[in-house]
């Protein structure tokens, strides 16, 4: 039903013209409002590079070696002493808060590094 209203209408009166440019217009209003609407491109920072890869591999071995020395630590001397569980769940924490505190260190003399080479 909306086809033969159409073609009645484009064919019939003549507004057919006038009705297409002003869909036309309308197009062309909706289009560049849209546009105008868009959110600025975010310029993401290069990935994939061997660099980066680098850098994740250095800060996992970093967190990862921390809990691994303190767990291994704990269980040490949960053995020599007798502790059991004790000295496992005290030096995992602390081992965890070393690695926590590694990571930061390194990411910082990374941040370091950084900054100079772009100065």
């Amino acid at each position: 039903m909306a086809e033969k209203r159409g073609s009645e209408t484009s064919a019939g009166k003549g507004t057919g013209d006038a009705e297409g440019r002003a869909l036309d217009d309308l197009g062309e209003r909706i289009r560049r409002a849209q546009l105008s609407h868009q959110e600025p491109e975010k310029k993401l920072a290069p990935t994939g590079t061997s660099a980066d890869m680098r850098v994740a591999m250095r800060l996992s071995s970093e967190f990862v070696g921390g809990v691994l020395v303190g767990a291994g630590l704990g269980w040490g001397l949960d053995k020599i002493f007798g502790w059991h569980p004790i000295g496992l769940i005290v030096f995992l924490g602390l081992g965890t808060a070393a690695g926590v505190v590694n990571v930061i260190r390194a990411t910082r003399e990374l941040d370091a590094q950084r900054k100079g080479k772009d100065q």
